[in-house]
């Protein structure tokens, strides 16, 4: 799995959440990590309205934290998070990106 996959899978994921889909956020962690209510309650707690789908930056909105060569191998991402009254927020999602395809998982969502 290169970058381009992992900046696809995120995207993905975040639009999932923008679009309040729980069940393509389920489809896509198998319930790991931070459920969708728990994103959902982050968010809400800060209070700059709706997420929305980030748009096509290639992949500029998103820092790689870690990458483990360890097997399995993963990628530890954060990705900035837009809202409808904002644009650009201070929100970031933590998610992981393991080389299995089955494994993502949101780790946190990060409020300041």
């Amino acid at each position: 799995m290169d970058r381009t996959e992992v900046v696809r899978i995120v995207r993905h994921l975040i639009a999932s959440i923008a679009a309040g889909d729980e069940a393509e956020v389920e489809r896509t962690t198998n319930g790991e990590g931070l459920s969708t209510a728990e994103v959902q309650a982050a968010i809400g707690s800060y209070g700059g309205g709706a997420i929305m789908a980030p748009p096509d930056l290639e992949g500029d909105f998103m820092r790689l934290i870690c990458e483990d060569f360890t097997a399995p191998h993963m990628w530890y991402v954060e990705a900035d998070l837009w809202t409808e009254q904002e644009g650009r927020s201070d929100l970031s999602i933590r998610v992981r990106v393991y080389e299995d395809p089955e494994r993502i998982e949101i780790s946190d969502i990060l409020v300041p």
